[in-house]
């Protein structure tokens, strides 16, 4: 089970995320809510491609770009 995103760079609205010591990890169920615009479909999107098939998807989903992306929990 995926914990956290410890950081996700140069992807969409995620220009320089890095997860605060004031969240808590993901659970078991989340709900993730905000504005338009915040990265909800991005963030899905991420989930989406870890769940079918990690390196070929997350590299279309990429574009190929110097995007960087750190998930702790995945195995």
């Amino acid at each position: 089970m995926i914990t956290r995103f410890d950081s996700i760079k140069n992807h969409k609205v995620f220009q320089d995320f890095r997860w605060s010591t004031a969240l808590s990890n993901f659970s078991r169920f989340n709900l993730i809510y905000g504005d338009n615009g915040t990265g909800k479909t991005t963030l899905a999107n991420l989930f989406r491609v870890m769940e079918k098939g990690w390196e070929r998807q997350l590299n279309i989903l990429l574009n190929s770009a110097p995007c960087r992306l750190k998930a702790l929990g995945c195995e």
